[in-house]
């Protein structure tokens, strides 16, 4: 990291560096957090009513890198979570006999990221969430430079049954709506999953707590469900990248792929909840809104008879 100086020269300071690629393996990704993103709840309520706090550092990057072996057979995967203010490692794990593309997500407290693995030849996808652990910090602002202690890091991994050519989440206005997963496949399909499927505290048995909150229980292969595909039977060919952004209505994500193909399309994580359907009734609502109007004028006029009457007694 460099820090400008211009007392009276322009020239740069170094602050800290890291050297992650020590045993000889390069860096392939540096994921940054969206700047613009919301977040809606800064904690999360478990069944037993108890809560565990987000670890919201947003100063915080994902760097991914891949050590290659000679015959370029089974590499090294290792995903290291980077505060880019003070240099501090964070979290750092490292998956063995893989294979490229790699695909991160990172939003919020949590990463996703997708693989190929050479071992048991297939498409894995893991999943971080990070907490705070220890005593909870009354502050409103996170700072690097006074940080918590280290976080509590949850993750899973689940199966995917088809390569995936693309990673992307949705994003809203507000941060209000849940968040979707989107996987751009290799076969052109566009699969939304809801975050929840991708959520590491999924019990393997699941308890009455844990049902409560809505946990679903834990299926290592994720769901490759037809009506989840977004793009439909317009197959988007050789897909390249998945931009989200948000709309002027907090239940929906404008969604855009691209590749050979272009593919435009909107999303709703939660429903419609801030639309009207295009079955709804105006006309009744308007029969009854000018109904009560009407009952409303005549029952103050027949009132003001009343007392009128009632005066002159």
């Amino acid at each position: 990291a460099l820090r400008v100086q211009t007392d009276s020269t322009l020239y740069t300071e170094n602050l800290w560096s890291v050297n992650l690629c020590s045993d000889g393996s390069k860096i392939t990704h540096i994921v940054p957090k969206r700047p613009t993103e919301h977040v809606r709840s800064q904690g999360r309520v478990l069944g037993d009513r108890s809560v565990l706090y987000k670890y919201l550092n947003p100063n915080l990057v994902v760097v991914a890198t891949e050590l290659y072996d000679e015959a370029n057979v089974a590499n090294t995967f290792s995903i290291h979570l980077l505060d880019v203010v003070t240099g501090r490692v964070v979290f750092s794990t490292q998956h063995k006999k893989t294979k490229t593309p790699v695909h991160i997500v990172h939003s919020e407290n949590w990463v996703v990221y997708s693989f190929w693995s050479a071992k048991t030849r297939r498409t894995e996808v893991s999943a971080l969430e990070f907490y705070e652990s220890g005593s909870v910090r009354n502050t409103t602002v996170f700072t690097s430079l006074n940080p918590p202690t280290d976080p509590m890091v949850i993750r899973q991994s689940y199966i995917l049954p088809s390569n995936i050519a693309a990673l992307a989440t949705t994003i809203t206005e507000h941060g209000i709506t849940n968040k979707n997963i989107l996987f751009g496949l290799e076969i052109g399909a566009v699969l939304s999953l809801p975050k929840a499927f991708l959520d590491p505290r999924r019990p393997i048995i699941s308890q009455p707590s844990q049902r409560e909150e809505g946990l679903i229980p834990y299926v290592p292969e994720l769901p490759l469900a037809t009506e989840a595909v977004i793009n439909y039977n317009r197959t988007t060919n050789k897909i390249r990248g998945i931009h989200t952004g948000p709309a002027g209505l907090e239940s929906t994500c404008l969604v855009f792929v691209y590749g050979i193909d272009l593919y435009y399309t909107r999303v709703f994580p939660s429903k419609m909840f801030d639309m009207l359907k295009e079955d709804f009734d105006y006309f009744l609502i308007s029969s009854v809104l000018i109904g009560l109007i009407v009952a409303a004028l005549i029952t103050r006029k027949l009132s003001c008879m009343k007392a009128l009457k009632r005066s002159w007694r």
